[in-house]
């Protein structure tokens, strides 16, 4: 039975945010999300290819006979635009890599929007398959597939989940539609609204969602157990990330805090030099990171001795299956290095780095390497096990119907209205008509305070209790001892 897990209905835009390398590295790692400085064109002569080059030579001049032949014999006018970024297209397909692609010119005002425009949204990462390659026989061909669901967003709100399907955007099926035209009709001002059709196993129901301007902040920090352990919460790794996360650990360390938790979980990754950058904050004079290429040797990052938290302070780190990429880069290094215990679930598992850059009015994704921890572990497709496991709360396919009823029928809200103040009794006096069918109580507490704490100024939304996450209490425990 497929499950729902509700830690990314509690905890975890339709953007994406191409980022700056930040870090303070003299050798500056290429960002997997990062936009170059350089234009590919100007760049590919200075790379090394392993294949013969009269080997392209020979290719390439079989591919102009054969445009020629059809621009030539075709019954209608030919759109070398539209034929041109095709090929280009399908030479990024070939090669078999879902972060390798090719952003034709046509899409670029999209893609440029999506990277640094503002407006509303509803939350959420998902692909699509180009129409063309679809196979009726394959649901994920077909759909909108939800890779990920960010925190306090109308969709993590609404308890979409990762590998749901959206079928149907405001009733219009998404098969015929690119993925670039689904984006569009899911995005747009702030406070319209927009339903998605969602596909869960055999369950196919609607969402309505109010857009919101999405702003998820990168690092947030507090303290836990009266003020014994310093807790860091790090969503993503941005150019202002590693400033965000010294002041924390400063702050920590003016309050002589021995106990550090620094939770990854629901992180995909970002600048990677960043995730070095906080690394060397604990690790003295040893290896990060090596980096592996086809065409050049390997690269190994080590720390530079520029600790700011003592090697006697105590650290947790906590993953899960959604910590990925860079994440998985400060968690690796972290683990090999025994500078931390990772407690949670195992990570997600992407090693790879890719070059974005702009290419003739459009861009190209590329993966250009892999990398592997300090000890030299596979990350890619393998990920990261944690030293303590702790399962995430999860809800099954029949509890995950009843919350759907639930919050189309606004029950939680409504008991809120009815009972404003943010208590622990009113959390757990919370009680669920029969029916909408069954969810267990530990659940059903944590729903309700999401949306107590849903209502809160901005400002105080950052509210971090270990009663209500088991992973986060067995951290605490641990750093206190407890067995």
């Amino acid at each position: 039975m497929r499950k729902f897990i509700i830690y990314a209905l509690i905890l975890l835009t339709l953007f994406v945010l191409p980022l700056h390398s930040g870090g303070s590295y003299e050798k500056t790692l290429t960002n997997q999300l990062a936009i170059s400085t350089s234009d590919v064109q100007s760049t590919t002569s200075a790379v090394a290819s392993t294949v013969p080059s009269d080997i392209i030579s020979r290719d390439m001049s079989k591919l102009t006979r054969l445009y020629r032949f059809v621009d030539d014999n075709f019954y209608k006018d030919v759109d070398h635009e539209k034929a041109y970024e095709a090929m280009a297209t399908a030479l990024f397909e070939s090669l078999k890599d879902q972060y390798s692609y090719y952003i034709p010119s046509s899409k670029t005002d999209n893609y440029l929007e999506e990277s640094f425009g503002t407006y509303g949204g509803i939350g959420l990462y998902f692909s699509k398959n180009y129409v063309q390659y679809q196979d009726e026989d394959d649901l994920k061909t077909l759909y909108c597939v939800v890779d990920r669901v960010f925190p306090n967003t109308p969709c993590s709100r609404a308890g979409l989940r990762s590998d749901d399907f959206i079928i149907a955007i405001d009733g219009t099926d998404v098969i015929p539609l690119e993925a670039d035209e689904c984006a569009k009709m899911m995005k747009g001002e702030a406070n319209t609204r927009v339903v998605l059709t969602v596909k869960r196993g055999d369950m196919e129901f609607e969402l309505n969602l109010k857009r919101e301007i999405v702003n998820v902040p990168t690092v947030d920090f507090t303290y836990l157990d009266n003020g014994s352990i310093g807790y860091v919460q790090i969503t993503q790794f941005t150019d202002s990330t590693w400033q965000k996360t010294a002041e924390a650990l400063i702050d920590f360390d003016d309050k002589n805090i021995s106990k550090i938790i620094i939770d990854l979980r629901s992180n995909g990754g970002g600048d990677i030099d960043t995730a070095l950058s906080i690394a060397d904050c604990f690790i003295n004079n040893a290896e990060l990171l090596t980096i592996r290429y086809r065409n050049k040797e390997a690269e190994t990052y080590k720390a530079r001795s520029q600790m700011l938290v003592d090697s006697k302070v105590k650290v947790a780190i906590l993953t899960n299956g959604q910590t990925a990429s860079s994440s998985e880069i400060l968690t690796g290094a972290m683990k090999d290095n025994n500078r931390a215990t990772i407690i949670g679930t195992k990570t997600y598992g992407k090693g790879i780095m890719q070059i974005v850059s702009p290419f003739d009015e459009g861009f190209i994704s590329l993966t250009e390497a892999s990398f592997v921890t300090a000890s030299h572990n596979e990350i890619h497709g393998v990920g990261i096990e944690p030293d303590i496991k702790v399962e995430e709360l999860e809800m099954t396919e029949d509890e995950a119907l009843a919350y759907t009823n639930i919050y189309n029928d606004r029950i939680i809200p409504k008991y809120v209205d009815n009972n404003p103040k943010f208590t622990d009794e009113n959390i757990e006096a919370f009680e669920l008509d029969s029916q909408y069918g069954e969810i267990r109580h530990e659940i059903l507490r944590i729903l309700v305070r999401y949306e107590y704490i849903n209502r809160l100024p901005g400002d105080q939304q950052f509210v971090i209790d270990p009663n209500y996450d088991s992973c986060l209490k067995t951290a605490v425990d641990f750093l206190n001892g407890v067995e």
